[in-house]
């Protein structure tokens, strides 16, 4: 990993800003005087760590926010407000997104065959009878 200087802190948002808006990590590194694999680190220690604790408290922040957005339309959707009826209805939406009760549900499916005769079967059963006649078979 590159040393970072860490008293630097106006280049670093600098580079992170740049490289968020789309700037490759070579030209930022051109323009600051750095290898690209310091530009890389630099960006890398800005960046939030998004693991399971991050995503739970998002979605919890996202349904809490969801949720009073729906109280501040629902009364101008039930007095008939259209616009409120749509916004209410995307609400609606985006919460059934986020907790996915709208996703298919998953099902395992096995399918049975019925046992069915082979043409080795068959073919046996056509010559017991026709060695033994109608009446002698099985």
């Amino acid at each position: 990993m590159a040393a970072i200087i860490e008293d630097d802190s106006d280049r670093h948002e600098a580079i992170f800003r740049g490289r968020i808006s789309g700037m490759s990590p070579r030209r930022l590194a051109d323009q600051h005087g750095l290898s690209v694999e310091t530009v890389n680190d630099i960006v890398a220690k800005r960046l939030t760590k998004i693991d399971n604790r991050y995503r739970a408290e998002a979605l919890a922040l996202d349904l809490e926010a969801i949720g009073l957005a729906q109280g501040r339309v629902l009364k101008e959707a039930l007095a008939g407000d259209m616009a409120a009826v749509h916004a209410l209805a995307k609400l609606v939406q985006l919460r059934a997104d986020l907790l996915g009760t709208f996703a298919p549900t998953r099902v395992d499916v096995t399918v049975a065959q019925a046992a069915t005769q082979t043409s080795t079967d068959e073919l046996e059963a056509a010559i017991e009878l026709l060695v033994k006649g109608p009446a002698q078979s099985h």
